[in-house]
């Protein structure tokens, strides 16, 4: 008895049919802007959005250990999502993050590097892993983007029949309207808010509070006015999840109001107020 592989039948079909995999890829394919990516490098050949953070693997567990954090996918796939958001207006739904080059994902260099990442639909992300010519196209895609590859890695040839049309979404400018209330919404019911946290936000700047502690986490982490983090991964060292609930509320005893939050549980997380996003940065602490 012979075996019958499903790519022998997947390449005997799109054959007869011409059908072109990786064409069909590049019209759905969503890549984070180039200067996104540029942004991100650390002045030693690293671009990892989220640094020290890697896939675990099935017996390693999920936080972090020693300095290094190990993730399912969660931050590639925030990271996509907020990007696609923030630039191009988009919230993306029934689509799937993937790594460009296989086994990257283990490597914290690669993990959250931008021009490793891309945004494919769900019902045929898979393509990426088991199209070899997929695969070899997107790699030259990146390449072509970004000027990046994986410093253990060639340089990748252009593949034959590499597709003549990659999706381009426009670029998405809020109105300055929405400009407007967004910021009546920081310089009026926000700061009222979090005028606890804002009162004191220099002074710990200044010192080595746990405020500080878990500010500079989160900012290390990627978290913005509009990027969440998880509350597990800024609950380390002297930090816990108590002194994380006493920044999301300017009531009683509290530090005062630095996060806005969601969820529950392992899938509770944060984002910074918009106000004190933006003090933040007068400060010269986030970028």
């Amino acid at each position: 008895m012979k075996n019958l592989t499903g790519e022998f039948i997947q390449t005997a079909a799109t054959q007869k049919l011409n059908i072109n995999f990786a064409s069909l890829i590049a019209l759905c394919a969503i890549w984070a802007p180039v200067e996104l990516h540029a942004a991100q490098h650390d002045g030693q050949g690293t671009y990892a959005r989220v640094p020290n953070c890697r896939r675990k693997r099935p017996s390693e567990p999920k936080g972090e250990v020693g300095g290094i954090i190990y993730d399912d996918n969660t931050r590639p796939n925030a990271q996509m999502k907020s990007m696609a958001k923030k630039y191009y207006g988009v919230n993306l739904v029934d689509f799937t993050v993937c790594h460009v080059w296989p086994g990257t994902c283990y490597n914290q260099r690669y993990h959250t590097c931008y021009a490793n990442l891309v945004c494919i639909p769900a019902a045929i992300h898979s393509l990426t892993d088991f199209d070899a010519h997929v695969a070899a196209c997107l790699k030259y895609r990146a390449y072509e983007l970004y000027g990046w590859k994986p410093d253990e890695s060639e340089i990748p040839e252009k593949p034959e029949n590499y597709p003549t049309e990659w999706l381009e979404l426009p670029r998405y400018e809020k109105s300055a309207r929405t400009k407007s209330t967004m910021l009546q919404k920081c310089i009026g019911e926000q700061v009222a808010e979090c005028s606890k946290a804002l009162g004191r936000l220099a002074g710990v700047y200044a010192d080595d509070s746990i405020v500080h502690e878990i500010i500079q986490r989160a900012i290390d982490l990627g978290c913005s006015d509009e990027r969440w983090v998880y509350m597990d991964d800024l609950a380390v060292g002297r930090a816990n999840r108590n002194n994380i609930q006493s920044m999301k509320t300017e009531n009683g005893n509290s530090y005062g109001r630095y996060f806005d939050g969601k969820g529950r549980g392992e899938d509770a997380k944060v984002c910074f107020v918009p106000e004190i996003w933006q003090q933040l940065k007068d400060l010269n602490w986030a970028k």
